[in-house]
């Protein structure tokens, strides 16, 4: 591996195709490779240190592990084989000197992460992370109080940054991972579900973003499907209907109050 290759190193994990090979520092790396019997890609999760067999619930994160275990880049991040990040090496370069991480736009929905993630999830998975948060990361958990009443959310695991904080970040995150899994096994999931500890690791993702206070530069995501035409639109609506919510029951809150200030003084 040349040095420049060092510099930045940007796995693609896909799962159902061949990658094309856009430029030589983002290498594509086929996930649930343990699961398979045709390989596509030349480099697979399933080698050296990994839990490849873990795919079916930690879905991507199955190549952050690998990555983690297995790689040394001076700056690193993650793609998917449908999306990423609309940069060219030296732009990626010139962000991270001034900023400490590359993210994609924030997600906005019409509710807060915490009902949002009830609503579409399950409660039982969201508890049972929330409590394993607070055992093993207390101050990240009331970091994460906040956060989850807020409706903006990092998606798809996705980022690009120095290799300082993607160890820390894997150093923090895969422990955590571990526990809520242990929590959690054997519970009875339809196959999206099962995909529980990629769907709370986007969660937890931003927590850890915002408790370090770290430096992100929002960058658009390429699609190679129709969601690049749709994605702003549904980003803004969200935001506006979230803001609208909040300052509906804002006023709903002080007419309670005047009423009953009023009729405490009457």
């Amino acid at each position: 591996m040349s040095s420049m290759q060092k510099e930045l190193g940007i796995f693609m994990a896909t799962h159902s195709e061949k990658c094309e090979r856009i430029a030589e520092w983002i290498i594509p790396i086929q996930v649930g490779a343990v699961l398979k019997q045709d390989y596509f890609e030349e480099v697979i999760d399933s080698t050296k240190e990994n839990i490849s067999n873990k795919n079916s619930t930690f879905c991507e994160l199955t190549a952050l592990y690998w990555m983690w275990k297995n790689t040394q880049y001076e700056n690193v991040g993650l793609y998917h084989y449908r999306r990423r990040f609309a940069l060219e090496k030296e732009q990626i370069l010139s962000i991270l000197i001034a900023s400490d991480i590359i993210l994609p736009q924030e997600k906005r929905f019409r509710i807060s992460i915490e009902e949002q993630y009830i609503r579409e999830h399950s409660r039982e998975d969201w508890d049972e992370m929330l409590q394993s948060l607070k055992e093993l990361y207390p101050e990240y958990y009331e970091t994460s109080r906040k956060v989850f009443k807020e409706n903006k959310l990092y998606k798809y695991n996705m980022f690009i940054t120095s290799n300082k904080i993607f160890k820390e970040y894997c150093d923090w995150l895969f422990p955590l991972l571990f526990q809520i899994e242990q929590v959690g096994a054997g519970r009875c999931r339809n196959n999206y579900q099962k995909r529980y500890i990629g769907f709370l690791a986007e969660r937890l993702f931003t927590v850890y973003i915002v408790h370090n206070r770290l430096r992100v530069t929002e960058v658009k995501i390429l699609f190679s499907n129709k969601e690049v035409r749709i994605e702003w639109l549904v980003n803004n609506i969200n935001d506006i209907l979230f803001k609208g919510k909040k300052l509906f029951n804002k006023v709903k809150r002080e007419k309670i109050k005047d009423e009953f200030t009023n009729n405490t003084l009457s």
